[in-house]
């Protein structure tokens, strides 16, 4: 009884599979998947923390775990596990590349923006496309995880907007809906 007991096993999970003479087995398989599932947690949390060390200082790690509370409450823990696989593939050097893209494209909406260029304009429309295509190489053209971002954002633009250092109420992600709507 005492062996059963160093494995994990309750006292009552014991003393019923002692008092039955069935196998242990279902008892230790139970166990042995609750103690997967455990380790799999426990080196998600360990990714999390090695990579939040790495380069933040008190503040940013702060700001850090808020978003990432933001964005478990919109994606399910397969979705984050997905767009952190797909980061993973693309390299850090695909994933700066985009970003860049994304800055430029940022700045060219923008400058339509206040020039006063209608979001039905064919050269805003094809902004728009650049945007959904670069969302993607993220998402993976997933809809589930873009319904998700988008209601992310809908509803955290605060918190978002001071994480990712874009103007909170600027406009663009309002002005690239309706140039898609458009197209």
């Amino acid at each position: 009884m005492r062996s059963l007991r160093q494995l994990g096993l309750s006292l009552e999970r014991i003393r019923s599979a002692l008092s039955r003479s069935d196998s242990l087995r279902p008892i230790f398989e139970a166990q042995l998947a609750a103690l997967t599932t455990q380790a799999r947690q426990v080196e998600t949390l360990r990714s999390r923390i090695a990579a939040l060390l790495d380069g933040h200082t008190a503040e940013s790690l702060l700001s850090t775990l808020e978003l990432m509370s933001v964005y478990e409450s919109y994606f399910t823990a397969d979705q984050l596990a997905d767009l952190r696989s797909r980061a993973a593939e693309l390299g850090t050097e695909a994933v700066e590349g985009l970003k860049a893209s994304w800055l430029e494209l940022v700045g060219q909406l923008r400058r339509h923006m206040a020039d006063g260029t209608p979001a039905t304009d064919p050269r805003v429309a094809e902004l728009s496309r650049r945007w959904d295509a670069l969302g993607a190489k993220f998402t993976g053209g997933d809809p589930a995880i873009q319904a998700a971002a988008q209601r992310s954002w809908e509803e955290n633009r605060s918190a978002i907007s001071t994480q990712i250092e874009w103007p909170e109420d600027d406009g663009l992600v309002d002005y690239v809906n309706q140039a898609r709507a458009a197209r």
